[in-house]
């Protein structure tokens, strides 16, 4: 064989092993391909910027925040947002990568986890750690800090029978005494709050009746909702929804509820207010 054959036969061996490569990268990989571009299709129509959609469309993590549930265009604008029950800031972390509101007050009590709120905030100069529990009145109140801080709650928490359904950390192993505050105080600041956010453990009504303001400048409100009781004196599903609507809200959606044992535990639930 000569020079010329042998160099066209290395060229044709490379070119169909990498023919090859690709036929089997396109086997191998078009599932991810295809579910990046269909997360990405959904950020753009809820109005995520496209470098912003890039970014948060490798992976699902954003759909933690519930606002994929939101109607399309929603993202588009955002004013202010208010996340009560902040924790670590993860929602608020998360919400950052999908759009860029004009301001975030970000209301958690807990002292335990307030540096790594902070942390996780820092880099966002549009937001703000509000570190109060919201409540329907100002003055100070008791908070049950609990093995896992995302069990933490003014209320008692039913923590044998939790600890049943999720296992350990619903254990109270203190109860220290926070200054709270209506959100109407907290947020009576911002001319519109476009998104508020409440996951306040069985606290949501008592948050709710120091919102009434707040509320009639809100444009959508994510929150947990649970059917079955989780702590002692908390409001389910059926009660918050009539306090809501008759604020003149819409129930637009659910998230994917928890379930344990045959049971539907919690859900996150989207609201729009249309009056």
């Amino acid at each position: 064989m000569c020079h010329e054959d042998e160099a066209s036969a290395n060229l044709k061996f490379g070119t169909v092993n990498y023919v090859n490569i690709r036929r089997a990268a396109r086997l191998v990989a078009p599932s991810g391909a295809v579910e990046y571009q269909a997360r990405y299709r959904e950020l753009r129509a809820l109005g995520t910027t496209p470098p912003l959609a890039r970014r948060a469309a490798r992976s699902a993590a954003y759909r933690e925040t519930s606002v994929h549930l939101l109607p399309a265009g929603a993202l588009g604008h955002v004013d202010a947002v208010v996340d009560v029950g902040a924790n670590v800031g993860r929602w608020s972390t998360l919400l950052f990568s999908v759009c860029s509101p004009t301001r975030l007050l970000a209301v958690e009590p807990s002292v335990s986890v307030l540096p790594a709120l902070r942390s996780a905030l820092a880099p966002h100069h549009v937001a703000e750690v509000v570190p109060v529990a919201a409540g329907p009145a100002s003055g100070d109140v008791d908070f049950h800090a609990t093995v896992h801080s995302h069990n933490a709650s003014v209320l008692q928490p039913r923590s044998n029978e939790m600890d049943r359904f999720y296992g350990a950390g619903w254990q109270v192993q203190r109860i220290t005494s926070v200054p709270q505050r209506t959100l109407d105080e907290i947020a009576g600041g911002l001319p519109k709050v476009t998104i508020l956010k409440i996951d306040v453990q069985g606290y949501e009504r008592a948050v709710l009746s120091g919102a009434t303001k707040t509320l009639g400048r809100c444009k959508y409100l994510v929150l947990e909702v649970t059917f079955r009781s989780h702590y002692e004196g908390d409001s389910g599903f059926p009660e918050l929804h009539d306090v809501i609507t008759d604020h003149g809200f819409l129930l637009r959606s659910f998230g994917q509820p928890f379930c344990r044992s045959g049971q539907a535990l919690w859900v996150d639930a989207v609201y729009e207010r249309i009056r």
